[in-house]
């Protein structure tokens, strides 16, 4: 048994493990641990080449949003400031970026839009 499973899923699960190292996922309001099970989970239902090309494309989708996610964090913190901005005076898309950062801790995005997205 610990063949077979060595040589079926042991490169899908080294490839998952290494892209969630590199990219060191933190989702907004989830700790670390929550964050790269999902970031492996999503990575190897995406790059799953029993699946169909179907469901790959959409979970790739779904890992480039996760990723997208991931980064709001430093984004906001880099562009935040103690003093107010006029929103002439902000990043183009901070508003937005900041919404849905707002969002996820409502826990829209982690439930209810990823439910919603494998749905569709």
């Amino acid at each position: 048994m610990l063949g077979y499973l060595e040589q079926t899923v042991a490169t899908a699960i080294t490839k998952a493990l290494t892209a969630a190292g590199r990219f060191k996922p933190k989702f907004p309001f989830k700790d670390a641990q929550a964050s790269s099970l999902l970031y492996v989970a999503l990575h190897l239902k995406a790059f799953n080449p029993h699946g169909s090309q179907y469901v790959r494309e959409k979970y790739q989708q779904l890992l480039r949003d996760y990723e997208e996610n991931c980064t709001l964090i430093g984004f906001l913190g880099s562009h935040m400031t103690k003093m107010y901005r006029l929103p002439a005076q902000r990043p183009i898309d901070f508003d937005e970026k900041l919404e849905t950062f707002l969002n996820l801790k409502a826990g829209f995005a982690t439930q209810y839009t990823l439910k919603q997205k494998l749905d569709t």
